[in-house]
């Protein structure tokens, strides 16, 4: 069996973008994409919208369409899907889906662009012996994906835009890899992210008793395009006019979906704005001037002597792994770095007396090898307590090459992606700029470096100390997120120049 593997920069657009008209389906599970030779007219960005040129439906249908095909918008769509089950020992569940979409057409090609954001929301629901169905709470987990901005190529593939930690634009072809064939496959703007409205043409809009509603087949097919594949089919679908005659809001009737065992609700909001402004902005490189942050994150490459302490803060994370509020405090040297977990004195150690096993680290530098190499602290019935060497294989110990290979890298961060704090000049904000920035703020060497904080960085704010005499780092707030429960992490610099390890780093075979 073939295997295929989507790059990785696609992210969220996946969940949102791919539908299919329907105008000859029958069913959810086999609808066929139809196209569609719809003429209307294309409108500039920010003018009123111009009548489509074709002659059919009401005047309030082609200015309904008008209002959205092929012209700027914004989107915000919200699916709430409960599939509650008809026992109380079976689980039903819970999915809510939030979407916030836009659809951007300027005059040049490579100026059309689609831009997303969610949030998902899952939790188990169970029927009590009353026969009420509940939200089984504790099972909630909520997965959020950052703003995702991508255009479309002047050969129609889709080009990824996004914002790296030095402030520069990166450009990616998104595309699907075949690892049989080692070929990638560019994905097609227009098969990834349909605006259903340049596919909804005035004849599938109708008047009925003096409202305006969209026709089933149009209405499952826009459904599809938001991000609604789990949503029952739509009965009606009225359409919502503002003053100017555009597309406000859509209003859903969606019967429910009785099984044997089960019944489906949902229901469906869908709201419009922005209509002709620049909604999907070619992304540019930020441009706070921030000289003292500047300094600040320089001043920390010639960094090889300091304290640097890692807290994991009391969260929903914390509390659903068991582990409490913790922290490591690391000691780095020009020729040893300690990871001590959670202040242990090492040297209290003893056969009855126990520290945590292989969560406290040590990195030797072996000048013969021009290498450091990591040891963990554990216990064994030969040795008893004592440093091991961390190994990645039954044949390699784990080494790293070069201090940068151990401790924070925050001087690779460009001061330009933080915006200063008008009450506390002393604080700077990026709130996510790069998904992955937090993991430039984290100590680098397995074991206390955060995996999560290179994908799913949820923001980071930087405190510059306003006792020193030189723009110097005091500490950094960042985060990240693990299936939607979000751990706050803290870190603090201190005793620059003057770290020492400590004796009992050195117990019992060091």
């Amino acid at each position: 069996m073939k295997k295929k593997y989507v790059l990785s920069f696609l992210l969220c657009g996946l969940l949102v973008a791919s539908c299919t008209d329907p105008a000859a389906s029958s069913s959810s599970s086999s609808r066929e994409e139809v196209s569609s030779d719809s003429t209307s007219s294309s409108s500039s960005e920010g003018e009123s919208p111009s009548l489509p040129s074709y002659d059919e439906g009401s005047e309030a249908a082609q200015k309904a369409v008008a209002s959205l095909q092929r012209r700027s918008h914004k989107i915000h769509v919200d699916f709430q899907t409960y599939v509650e089950r008809n026992s109380t020992v079976e689980l039903g569940i819970y999915s809510g889906r939030i979407y916030d979409i836009a659809f951007g057409y300027g005059e040049d090609p490579e100026d059309i662009g689609y831009s997303s954001s969610s949030t998902l929301t899952y939790c188990d629901i169970l029927m009590d012996e009353e026969g009420n169905q509940n939200l089984v709470e504790s099972t909630r987990y909520t997965i959020t994906d950052p703003l995702a901005t991508y255009f479309r190529a002047e050969d129609g593939t889709i080009t990824r835009e996004a914002l790296t930690v030095e402030n520069t634009v990166q450009y990616a072809t998104m595309a699907e890899y075949d690892e049989d064939t080692g070929i990638y496959t560019p994905y097609a703007f227009e098969d990834m992210y349909k605006n259903p409205w340049d596919y909804i043409r005035p004849s599938d809009l109708y008047e009925d008793s003096g409202k305006l509603y969209l026709s089933k087949e149009k209405a499952d097919f826009l459904v599809d395009c938001y991000g609604g594949s789990a949503t029952n089919w739509v009965e009606t679908c009225e359409v919502l006019l503002s003053e100017e005659g555009e597309v406000e809001s859509l209003v859903f009737t969606i019967p429910d979906e009785v099984g044997e065992r089960y019944t489906r609700r949902c229901t469906a909001e869908v709201s419009y704005s922005s209509w002709g402004e620049e909604t999907v902005p070619h992304l540019a490189p930020l441009t706070y001037d921030n000289p003292d942050l500047e300094a600040a994150l320089l001043a920390t490459a010639d960094y090889e002597n300091f304290t640097y302490r890692k807290s994991f803060d009391e969260s929903d994370y914390t509390e659903q792994w068991g582990t409490g509020t913790y922290y490591y405090d690391c000691y780095y040297t020009p020729t040893r770095a300690y990871y001590n977990y959670n202040g242990e004195d090492l040297s209290a150690a003893d056969e009855t007396t126990a520290v945590s096993i292989e969560t406290h680290y040590l990195a030797d530098y072996e000048e013969e090898d021009d290498l450091f190499y990591v040891y963990t602290f554990t216990f064994n019935d030969r040795l008893g307590w004592s440093w091991s060497p961390v190994s990645l294989s039954s044949s390699t110990l784990y080494t790293v090459e070069d201090f940068s290979g151990l401790g924070p890298t925050m001087y690779l961060v460009s001061p330009e992606l933080f915006a200063q704090d008008e009450e506390d000049p002393y604080t700077y904000t990026a709130m996510a700029a790069v998904s992955g920035m937090g993991t430039y703020f984290d100590n680098q060497m397995a074991g206390c470096h955060s995996e999560a904080l290179a994908t799913s960085t949820t923001e980071v704010i930087i405190h510059l100390d306003p006792e020193a005499e030189t723009p110097t780092i005091k500490s950094i707030e960042t985060g990240f997120t693990i299936l939607g429960v979000e751990q706050k992490l803290t870190f603090t610099l201190s005793d620059i120049g003057t770290t020492s390890i400590p004796a009992s780093a050195d117990y019992p075979n060091a």
